[in-house]
């Protein structure tokens, strides 16, 4: 694989919320941050509603991206 200016790629995150998913998204936010011109990001959290903090992990979710300027997909 190979990076060009002229093709940038589109990376989504799936982002749950959790420490794992919040460390990775924000590592990547960086990176883009500093590399811009090689790849656009964005997130996606899948409110499954299974547990009874789901609605919190939804809002913290849109916090979080709001907070990093980034577009979150809610499912």
């Amino acid at each position: 694989m190979s990076f060009s200016p002229q093709a940038p790629l589109s990376l989504v995150v799936g982002y749950s919320g959790g420490l794992d998913s919040t460390v990775l998204l924000h590592l990547m936010h960086r990176m883009q941050q500093r590399l811009p011109q090689l790849f656009s990001l964005s997130a996606i959290h899948v409110h499954h509603g299974l547990q009874p903090a789901a609605d919190a992990f939804k809002s913290h979710a849109v916090a979080f991206c709001h907070g990093l300027g980034l577009p979150l997909q809610v499912m």
